[in-house]
């Protein structure tokens, strides 16, 4: 039986990068996937030759996803998107013959923010704090039987800290505070939450910083080279699997050693 039979998972950020991998790997595993983004396809000019949305392509695999567009720094996208992860659509794509009530949300898994930025982006401290309590409280709040399992994705940053990467380092730090506390506030439900914190990772998203800086920042992973978001989709499938049966509350690296230094 795959690892998340069952389940309906709401991935935030499903349209491009890790965000993409993690709503792929789900379906592989039997979830019924939510793909939450603001656009349905990625907007970045190295992502534009895929032919199919998250959505569409894990369709055009026999697989069951829909999608939702929201932004996480809403609360109304946040509290729409859990209502349709309850709603008739979904109990729809369940179908007949799966475990569980139809329709309970099993899995709510994104990333805590869209990208890095400097001091001058004002939406990232938004993005990153907001847009993570945001995902979790409300969440949490419409909880509905049935929601066992919620994790986000929070750089290494969350967990370390570097130059000239104040405000960034802060908001992670903040998802990490909020991770910590919805799991306490969570535990007596028996729900699950946790954080990724991914290395650098290869994606469109680091493209920018130029083939001399990802050359040498490779070079700083004791496991040298980048991380693939196959690495950290897999971690997350763990968490939210019922494999995770004793784990809530942590900032869990998948960074090839970086933070070890």
């Amino acid at each position: 039986m795959a690892r998340l039979d069952s389940k309906i998972a709401i991935i935030t950020g499903a349209s491009s990068g890790i965000g993409r991998q993690i709503a792929l790997e789900f379906h592989r595993q039997g979830a019924v996937v939510i793909c939450a983004d603001i656009n349905d396809v990625s907007r970045n000019d190295l992502e534009a030759d895929r032919e199919l949305p998250t959505h569409a392509l894990i369709r055009k695999q026999g697989g069951r996803a829909e999608f939702v567009p929201t932004d996480v720094t809403q609360p109304d996208d946040v509290e729409g998107l859990v209502d349709f992860a309850h709603g008739e659509q979904c109990r729809g794509l369940r179908g007949g013959g799966v475990a569980g009530a139809a329709g309970d949300l099993g899995v709510l898994a994104g990333r805590l923010g869209k990208r890095p930025g400097g001091e001058r982006d004002g939406r990232v401290p938004g993005l990153q704090v907001c847009g993570g309590a945001d995902d979790s409280t409300g969440a949490f709040a419409l909880w509905r039987p049935g929601l066992d399992r919620e994790h986000g994705l929070d750089p290494v940053w969350g967990i370390g800290v570097d130059c000239f990467l104040a405000g960034y380092a802060a908001s992670k730090h903040a998802c990490l505070g909020v991770t910590k506390v919805a799991a306490q506030d969570c535990a007596p439900y028996r729900v699950h939450v946790n954080a990724l914190c991914p290395g650098f990772t290869d994606t469109a998203l680091i493209s920018y910083m130029g083939p001399e800086f990802l050359e040498a920042i490779a070079k700083e992973h004791p496991f040298r080279g980048l991380g693939k978001p196959e690495d950290i989709a897999k971690a997350t499938v763990f968490l939210a699997s019922e494999d995770n049966t004793w784990i809530t509350g942590v900032a869990l690296p998948v960074d090839g050693g970086f933070t070890i230094k």
